[in-house]
C-alpha cells in the first residue's frame, strides 16, 4: 500500500492555494523533471501541531514516478525540503532504534552500517528485537 507513497517537508503552502500545483511546480523546479498531475493519485497534508509547515503526503499512481523522483534526490541537498518514504508507525519506532544504536557505534568509532531492518556492527548483525533487550538489560542494571 505504502509502495507508491511519499512524504514531502520544507514546501510552505498556504492551505487555501492549489495544494497539487504548488507541490508539483516546486518539486519540476528543485529536481529539474516533469511530474504532471496525471501522476499523481493522492495529495494531502499531514496537520502537525505547533509548526507552520506541515509534511506533505503525495501518492504516485505508478512507482515509476516515485522512482524518478528518488533518483534526482540529490539536487534537494540545501534547499530545505527533503522527501522520504512513508513507513508504518512500528517501521518508525525501529528506525529510530537502529539509529540510535548506530550512533552510539559511531561515537565508539566502531564500523557500522544499518542494513534494512538490522545493524551491522563491526561485521556482527544485530536485529531490532536484539537492540530492544540490550537496551532492556541496561535499564534493569541502572535501577539495581
Amino acid at each position: 500500500m505504502r509502495k507508491n507513497i511519499i512524504v514531502i517537508f520544507g514546501i510552505v503552502v498556504d492551505k487555501r492555494t492549489d495544494l497539487l500545483n504548488k507541490v508539483l511546480h516546486n518539486l519540476n523546479n528543485l529536481l529539474e523533471i516533469q511530474i504532471g498531475r496525471c501522476d499523481i493519485n493522492n495529495i494531502y497534508l499531514m496537520e502537525k501541531k505547533g509548526t507552520d509547515v506541515n509534511p506533505i503526503v503525495l501518492e504516485f499512481v505508478l512507482f515509476l514516478g516515485k522512482q524518478a523522483l528518488f533518483k534526482n534526490f540529490k539536487k534537494m541537498k540545501g534547499t530545505g525540503v527533503a522527501i522520504a518514504n512513508e513507513t508504518s508507525y512500528e517501521d518508525r519506532i525501529n528506525n529510530k532504534v537502529l539509529t540510535r544504536h548506530f550512533k552510539q557505534a559511531k561515537d565508539q568509532q566502531l564500523s557500522a552500517r544499518i542494513r534494512g531492518f538490522s545493524l551491522d556492527v563491526e561485521n556482527k548483525l544485530y536485529s531490532v528485537e536484539e537492540l530492544k533487550e540490550l537496551e532492556e538489560k541496561v535499564l534493569v542494571k541502572v535501577r539495581k
